[in-house]
């Protein structure tokens, strides 16, 4: 069994990776600042270790074999309030866990995301990422990830850093809240309290979801690669 940092733990997405993790037996350490948590810090009880702070700020004794960085404020309406330095901290936090690998000599996987295309549709690795002229704390938020991802891929080349980089699209599953803005727990919590469900533009748009539990179990078999 492995020892394992997990950055955002308490998040949607965290919190069924920790669970998966957690019923493989696998020794596991939390760091999470709380600020798009969706279960109480106490959550997981005795069976993980939960450090309440950013990611950037962190320093262990321990050494892990693997981290999953999913730290970060998500959904279209969440990122709002933290336009203006929502860049930076992601890109300190990206750092942060760049520096824990190479000095642990850690696999790590980083949490992207679909927003780094900068434009809806259907996309492949190779298809450009493009910036918009429009400037929004959404446009913010992905050029934040895809520089992370470039610090990643350049870390590679230069040191002993082994990473992998995954870049979900509209995750859908238990837990998600509708406080970032995500449309389904949206439109759920109209319904169960009888309001109005509101629609955006003429509604005709259609949108794919990937449960989270296959988000995490792609997350996982990532990890299990061999190191190159």
């Amino acid at each position: 069994k492995k020892r394992l940092l997990i950055t955002g733990g308490s998040g949607f997405l965290g919190s069924h990776l920790t669970e998966q993790l957690l019923k493989q037996g696998h020794k596991i350490t939390i760091v999470d600042n709380c600020l798009s948590s969706v279960v109480p810090v106490d959550f997981f009880g005795n069976q993980c270790e939960v450090v309440v702070a950013g990611i950037e700020n962190y320093a262990s004794s321990d050494c892990f074999d693997q981290i999953y960085h999913c730290a970060s404020i998500v959904g279209p309406a969440g990122v709002l309030p933290f336009g203006g330095t929502l860049g930076l901290e992601i890109l300190l936090g990206t750092k942060r866990v760049i520096d824990l690998s190479i000095e642990m000599k850690s696999k790590l996987l980083f949490v992207s995301t679909s927003e780094v295309y900068g434009r809806h549709g259907t996309f492949h690795e190779e298809v450009p990422k493009t910036v918009p002229a429009a400037v929004s704390v959404r446009l913010e938020y992905g050029v934040g990830k895809l520089l992370g991802e470039l610090m990643i891929l350049n870390q590679i080349r230069i040191s002993n850093l082994t990473a992998n980089i995954i870049r979900p699209f509209n995750i859908i599953g238990p837990r998600q809240s509708s406080k970032g803005g995500f449309v389904v727990p949206c439109f759920m919590k109209a319904a169960l309290i009888n309001e109005d469900i509101t629609v955006f533009g003429a509604g005709q748009q259609f949108r794919a979801f990937t449960h989270v539990s296959d988000i995490v179990d792609g997350l996982v078999r990532c990890l299990k690669l061999p190191k190159k």
